[in-house]
């Protein structure tokens, strides 16, 4: 087993003079490896992810623990080293690309942030550089999309551009905070691919937030179970999801219909019931005409024939122009009054 790239061990975090949010989590990932973890909304998994970047707030306390990158301790680091660490060293895909992207800032001069703050090269170099990463990480016409704002992109490009901008520096971890959680399912696999490829490419470790059971068992290689700020389960993924030992474990698999689909042919089938003993009604069946009226011994059932059959097919409309300004086929033009 290699040396882990980022480990944190018996993590306690509070805000404030409240009780601890987390108590003992450990986690770590290697290079070129993905750690999911995943729990249920409030279980602590950000805090336990924003606290190994020391991004906690003002109110956010370390009360226990360790934080190690490579071996260094960063637990005892001042802020001026925290700055160098971050982004150069572990990058950040923030949840919810909404609200994560300035409204005021084009797609490009959000990209170029992490290269302005490290000094990297001049306006020129990191022009070329954001429009390079926009274009490696899937965005068409990079050179157009750099000069737009949040608002003219899609949900998917803009979880794009927060990959781009994580990954501008070159770290060797990404902390990736719940990135599909807001995107439809063809979306969420494009940007699982796109992690997938960088990791495989530049031997990134990714710690990887989700709820979502069944991604982690898709993508990561090692998953954390919490629960309520703990940690109920952990280890690789093969082992925890085929032989889970805690009832917290259990009952998110048995919830997540795309990992059970292997065990449904040893579900007992559902015998058909032939009526709904309190209303009488008929089922329905294979041979059912398309519409069926409600019994006519039900309180307030329409009169109607026992079905009515669907209505015919409209005929499709004539050709247009997208662009025509005309009146549409068949209609009577549109005179001024005079």
């Amino acid at each position: 087993m290699s040396t882990p790239l980022l480990e944190v061990d018996g993590l306690t975090v509070a805000y404030g003079d409240a009780e601890p949010v987390v108590r003992d989590i450990s986690f770590a990932v290697e290079a070129g490896k993905m750690t999911a973890i995943v729990g249920e909304s409030g279980s602590g998994k950000t805090t336990s992810a924003m606290a190994a970047l020391d991004l906690l707030g003002p109110s956010g306390n370390v009360l226990d623990g360790s934080i190690r990158f490579k071996g260094q301790e960063l637990s005892n680091l001042a802020n001026a080293e925290w700055r160098k660490l971050r982004g150069r060293k572990i990058g950040l895909v923030p949840q919810d690309p909404n609200n994560s992207l300035n409204p005021l800032k084009t797609i490009g001069a959000s990209v170029e942030d992490g290269l302005e703050i490290h000094g990297v090269g001049d306006g020129a170099k990191r022009r070329r550089q954001a429009i390079a990463l926009l274009e490696r990480v899937g965005i068409d016409d990079p050179e157009c999309r750099y000069h737009q704002y949040p608002h003219e992109l899609s949900g998917g490009m803009k979880q794009r551009v927060l990959i781009a901008a994580a990954v501008a520096l070159e770290p060797e971890v990404l902390i990736a905070d719940e990135p599909t959680s807001a995107l439809d399912v063809t979306v969420q696999k494009t940007i699982l691919d796109l992690l997938d490829e960088m990791r495989a490419e530049l031997g990134l470790g990714i710690i990887f937030i989700t709820h979502d059971l069944a991604v982690a068992g898709d993508r990561a290689d090692d998953v954390v179970i919490m629960e309520r700020g703990r940690v109920v389960e952990h280890g690789p993924v093969s082992q925890v999801l085929t032989n889970p030992t805690q009832d917290y474990s259990r009952r998110l698999l048995a919830n997540v219909p795309s990992l059970a689909v292997a065990d449904a042919y040893r579900r007992p089938p559902v015998a058909p019931r032939p009526s709904f003993p309190s209303m009488g009604w008929p089922c329905a069946t294979a041979t059912s005409p398309p519409w069926r009226a409600f019994p006519s011994t039900s309180p307030g059932a329409p009169r109607t024939p026992s079905w009515v059959a669907p209505a015919p097919a409209r005929p499709p409309p004539a050709a247009r122009s997208s662009c025509s300004t005309g009146p549409r086929p068949g209609a009577s033009p549109w005179t001024a009054p005079s």
